[in-house]
Parts: C-alpha cells; sequence; structure tokens
C-alpha cells in the first residue's frame, strides 16, 4: 500500500484477513513485477510550433492554428485528428513519441504509423494512451512499436469535441537496457539475483549492496546468470538497495528485503483467539502464526522509496486472560509511527506519516489461493495483482 500525504498527517490502515491462507504446491510461473528499463532515447525529430505547424495539418473534424508558439486544435466531432508532413526516418524502431500537451475535451489519444514496409493506415499500427482532460500542461509518452522506416504519424486527441494545445512533439529512438534483473530469491547460502544478459555479446558485471559483499561475473549474451550475495541469517530481516554495475551501461538499482525463518530475536508477541503476532523489537518485521502455521510475514513493516526508517517501541497494549480479542504493538520513528493490532482472526496494520511511505509488505508463504484486501480488490486462485503498485509490467492486466 502507497499512501501520498493530502493533510499534516496522513493515516493508512490496512486490515489483513488471514482466515483463508492456504498453503499447496504450484506450477504458476514467476512473473516479472518491474518492467525492463530503458536507457537513454536519442533523439530523432521535434516539432516545437514556435512560427508555424511545420508541416502538421488536420486531416479530420478538426481546426488548426499556431499561437503563442503552440498548436491549438479545434476538435469538431467524435472522431478528430491530425497528421504530420511526410518523414524520412530510417532508424529501427521501436520510437518513442512524447508531447506536452494540455486539453479540454474527452476520450483517450491514439497514435498511428505508416512505414515503408506498411504504407497503409490501419489500427493494428497504433498505441492507445490516456489524456486527462483538465486544462493542464502535462507530458504524455507513447510508445511506438514500430519496424521499417517510419514515413508519416496520426495523432487522434480525443473522441469528442473540445480544444487541444501542444506545446511540442518530439520522436526518439527507444533503447533498452541490455541487461535486466529477471528475479531475486533468498538461497540457502544467501541472496539470489537473475540478471539476464539480452545482448549478443558477453557482458561483465558487478552487483553490490550498500551492506552486502560483492559479486561478480561475466554474463553470456543471451542468457540468465545467477550470482548470490551473502547475507546475514543472524538476523530476521534485513533489506538493501544492490546494484547491477557494467561499464558504460547506467546502473540496474533494486530495493531488496528479505527474512530468515530461523533467526532468533527477542519476539515482541501478541495474541488474540486465533492468531499469534512475533515481532522484531526493532520494528524491522513481523511473523503472523493462524493456529500454529505460519501464515505470513511481514517485512518490512514500511518504509520511503526503500528506505527503512529506524523504528522504537512505544506504548502497548495487551488484554490477559483466555478470551484475548485484541493485543497491539506501537512504533515511532522519524516522521513515522506504525501500530500493529490484533482483532480476532484479522491483523490490522495502521501507518501515520506526513510523507509518502509504502507497507505493510505481505509475504504469504506457498502459492496463492485466496486473497481479500478489503475495499480495494479480490484475488481467486494464482491470480495476479491488478494493482500497478504490486506489479508494473502488463501481467497486471487480468
Amino acid at each position: 500500500m502507497r499512501s501520498q500525504p493530502l493533510a499534516a498527517v496522513r493515516v493508512v490502515s490496512a486490515v489483513l484477513a488471514v482466515a483463508s491462507l492456504v498453503q499447496a504446491g504450484s506450477t504458476d510461473e514467476p512473473i516479472r513485477p518491474f518492467p525492463r528499463e530503458r536507457l537513454q532515447p536519442v533523439p530523432v525529430k521535434e516539432w516545437e510550433f514556435q512560427r508555424n505547424a511545420e508541416g502538421w495539418g488536420c486531416w479530420n473534424q478538426c481546426a488548426m492554428a499556431v499561437r503563442d508558439g503552440s498548436l491549438r486544435i479545434q476538435c469538431l466531432g467524435t472522431d478528430p485528428y491530425f497528421g504530420s508532413p511526410p518523414l524520412r526516418i530510417e532508424t529501427p524502431g521501436p520510437l518513442v513519441l512524447r508531447l506536452r500537451m494540455k486539453a479540454r475535451g474527452r476520450g483517450p489519444g491514439q497514435v498511428f504509423w505508416v512505414t515503408v514496409q506498411a504504407p497503409r493506415w490501419s489500427e493494428r499500427r497504433s498505441t492507445r494512451f490516456a489524456i486527462q482532460h483538465d486544462g493542464q500542461w502535462h507530458e504524455y509518452e507513447v510508445v511506438l512499436p514500430l519496424s521499417g522506416a517510419l514515413r508519416q504519424l496520426r495523432l487522434d486527441p480525443g473522441t469528442g469535441p473540445g480544444q487541444i494545445e501542444i506545446d511540442w512533439i518530439r520522436l526518439s529512438r527507444f533503447q533498452w537496457h541490455p541487461l535486466e534483473i529477471e528475479s531475486v530469491a533468498t538461497a540457502t547460502d544467501g541472496l539470489e539475483v537473475n540478471v539476464r544478459n539480452h545482448s549478443d555479446r558477453p557482458i561483465p558485471v558487478t552487483v553490490r549492496g550498500r551492506r552486502l559483499a560483492p559479486a561478480t561475473a561475466r554474463l553470456q549474451p543471451r542468457s540468465v546468470t545467477k550470482l548470490i550475495l551473502p547475507v546475514d541469517k543472524t538476523v530476521p530481516f534485513g533489506c538493501d538497495r544492490i546494484e547491477v554495475q557494467s561499464a558504460g551501461l547506467p546502473p540496474l538499482r533494486r530495493v531488496v528485503c528479505w527474512y530468515t525463518l530461523a533467526a532468533k530475536t527477542d519476539w515482541m508477541e501478541r495474541r488474540s483467539k486465533e492468531l499469534v503476532l512475533q515481532v522484531a523489537p526493532d520494528g524491522s518485521g513481523a511473523k503472523l502464526f493462524r493456529k500454529g502455521r505460519l501464515a505470513a510475514v511481514i517485512a518490512p513493516l514500511v518504509h520511503f522509496d526503500g528506505q527503512v526508517p529506524s523504528l522504537k517501541p512505544t506504548r502497548t497494549e495487551a488484554k490477559a486472560g483466555p478470551d484475548v480479542r485484541k493485543a497491539s504493538v506501537r512504533f515511532a520513528g522519524a516522521g513515522v509511527a506504525v501500530e500493529l493490532r490484533l482483532e480476532a482472526d484479522e491483523l490490522r496494520v495502521t501507518i501515520r506519516s506526513p510523507k509518502t511511505c509504502e507497507g505493510p509488505v505481505v509475504r504469504v508463504p506457498g502459492p496463492l489461493e485466496q486473497g481479500l484486501f478489503a475495499g480495494l480488490e479480490y484475488l481467486g486462485r494464482g491470480e495476479h495483482s491488478s494493482s500497478k503498485r504490486d506489479i508494473e509490467t502488463p501481467e497486471h492486466l487480468r
């Protein structure tokens, strides 16, 4: 869960219902929650509209004029569109079209293209993008997965009457980073980092963390290489920012948090009728048990863009007796307060902070059988989350 501060104090409360957690075998393919990174785009063509339309013209249900250094389009119907001048861009795709635009209309935008190899306009050669029709300036980025030499562009600025104003349009060559962190997992001998080399040449790399010993390897072309970073398994929870470094390439960065179930510490334990909560005294994480079985690991409780705050326990509550219905643990740190409270068969986590933060991170052992995030999402067996906070790749679409 991610909290955006709206006032002096932002309160986030998450209820974790664990009654339906089931552990079972699975043959599901692992997902990649983070998209492959891109290199800095290489400029190909740009239009600034300082004096005129620079060859762009209205093709259907619109009128166009240049005023005060921007291209202004009056949309007159339900299918307005305009096009670029003829182009001779031999750079192989894909390309990225970026534009700074403000709009008052309705509906999504769409960019079409034709190439030397495919000279006819077609829905198959187009990309849709969302438009904010609020009359404010926004920058939009549209990936054009074309192949071949680009010859012309067409832009549909919505699906209804309205006003469109464009400050500039820029076209760049899209470049993937040749390396990709495919997955990170715990292994018997440390932290396992799997890095794919998408290129046709070997690439030497070093993987390091702020508090982890580095590992080096020579990644073979078109293959995945496993690198092991040793971790301290005497502590139950850990978190670090790792980097995959290679000369001449921007580093790949990933915040990685892990846990060691066998590690011992002076646990702060709270109980309800069905649940047992064990919390690390430094607030680095917690374990949740239901009827004696591990139901979830919660680590970290909260973080700020990968930085886990130093937390200290504050006032705690626990109700004695055989019919315990609630018990809580409270922590406080610089600019943040966290409470974990057991209520019957639920764990409620409340985070208070004036800054944007994320948490709690819940890790459930075994494959998903059923999941419920009250008021947000229901997941059936094996379903991926539909939130881009969890999965940034297209696999969040379902």
